[in-house]
């Protein structure tokens, strides 16, 4: 449950912290030319806690097309499979024979997030720079409370990162890092299967209580706009 818990937020904190960084960063520049890609990525998991050695406990098959769209398969080292992705229609994983959904996915956000290697050295949350896979990425840092979280992305994957480290160092005894990096990756075209989540009834009961948390918080733009999207897919 507690490693469930993580990917979640991995899923949702990874995509906050890159894609807000994106809007920020459209709002000040000239839109550049680029051509979106289609590849294939497969990820390696690994957590430590209270300072010992990682150990991984999963691995990840992630499907991005042209459009944006993406699909990603989990597979545990415990011996469960899940899977998640982003299309037009939102955020969904999957679990048996229901999709659940968690929230928007902007698809033209995702097509347009590109960066060039200028646009990130100029970013307030960029580090450094590494090669991973041959391929020049840049670490963008965010913090929290006592939660960091480093993203290593590069100009040839747009949104899609190909590292994220989470830190949390609470001091209370539940201090972990947890690690999500590329193994390898393939750039390719890719059959529509390959990114096409199956077709399943969804459920909404996180969105919905997501919805109900942004409007307690006094948020109402955001949690409407949530409502609204719920409203919209239940009557497909």
């Amino acid at each position: 449950m507690k490693l469930r818990i993580l990917s979640l937020v991995i899923l949702v904190s990874g995509a906050a912290l890159f894609a807000g960084s994106i809007i920020k960063g459209q709002k000040s520049r000239k839109k550049s030319p680029t051509v979106s890609r289609s590849f294939v990525v497969q990820y390696l998991l690994s957590h430590t806690d209270n300072g010992g050695g990682l150990t991984p406990y999963e691995y990840d098959a992630r499907a991005v097309g042209s459009t944006g769209e993406w699909k990603e398969t989990r597979y545990s080292f415990k011996g469960s499979v899940s899977t998640w992705g982003g299309t037009s229609d939102g955020l969904y994983t999957v679990s048996g024979a229901l999709k659940q959904y968690l929230g928007d996915y902007n698809l033209e956000s995702a097509r347009a997030g590109t960066w060039t290697e200028q646009e990130f050295t100029s970013s307030p949350q960029f580090v450094r720079s590494e090669e991973l896979l041959g391929l020049r990425t840049f670490v963008m840092k965010d913090a929290a409370g006592d939660m960091e979280i480093e993203i290593n992305s590069s100009p040839e994957t747009g949104i899609t990162p190909l590292k994220k480290v989470i830190r949390s160092r609470s001091g209370d005894g539940n201090d972990f890092v947890d690690v999500k990096e590329a193994i390898s990756i393939q750039f390719r075209d890719l059959s529509e299967d390959e990114v096409r989540l199956p077709d399943l009834p969804v459920r909404f009961d996180i969105a919905e209580e997501k919805a109900r948390s942004l409007k307690a918080a006094g948020q109402y733009e955001r949690s409407e706009a949530l409502e609204q999207a719920i409203q919209r897919l239940s009557v497909k």
